[in-house]
């Protein structure tokens, strides 16, 4: 995924280093991105992001996965009243037109294979992250209340603050929100996040 995602933006001519803005299982990708590359990584903004730890007692139940995924495919979801009114639409900023487009893509990429593929291996990629140093790098990290994680808010929390406690350049903001929480205190989210890279360019 980080070598695709590297590809990318160099074939669209849009040049390091990055301030990289991970949601969720994405941080485990924007980890691995600093330490393989880090005159690449600018800074990391975590979005209630994950750090390796988490996933050794969290449970990934594929055969859901799986379920989802063939479901998807079929078109069946589209059956299930309100499924694709998602935490984007019911609490963000997105126009009417926005959020008719964000219910298209839901139901063209739910669960897709490239999705099973990273719950497949997340887990073996979490320890390969966990193995290595924790990137001498800025960071600023959002964390919400545990809703929607599978833990309790105390242990979600728990998690980044162990993970980073010898890093000098970590810093945390707690907020009293779901796992999405950019779809909730985005306007907080916003003046801090401009303030950390004020202070750190």
């Amino acid at each position: 995924m980080l070598s695709d995602t590297r590809t990318a933006l160099r074939e669209a001519g849009v040049a390091g280093p990055y301030v990289l803005a991970p949601h969720s299982m994405s941080g485990i990708e924007a980890l691995a991105w600093a330490q393989a590359y880090p005159d690449e990584v600018e800074s990391i903004i975590g979005l209630d992001m994950a750090v390796p730890h988490i996933y050794e007692s969290l449970p990934i139940n594929l055969p859901a996965l799986k379920a989802a995924h063939a479901a998807g495919s079929i078109g069946l979801v589209r059956m299930i009243p309100g499924v694709d009114k998602g935490d984007a639409t019911k609490h963000g900023t997105l126009t009417d037109r926005e959020k008719d487009v964000a219910r298209a893509v839901f139901h063209s990429r739910l669960v897709t294979t490239t999705m099973v593929n990273e719950a497949i291996s997340i887990k073996a990629s979490a320890i390969v992250v966990g193995e290595r140093a924790v990137p001498p790098i800025p960071m600023l990290l959002f964390l919400s209340n545990g809703e929607g994680t599978g833990y309790d808010q105390s242990t979600w929390r728990s998690f980044p603050h162990t993970y980073l406690a010898d890093s000098p350049g970590a810093a945390f903001v707690d907020l009293d929100v779901p796992h999405y929480a950019h779809d909730y205190a985005y306007q907080e989210m916003s003046v801090r996040i401009r303030d950390f890279l004020d202070a750190t360019r």
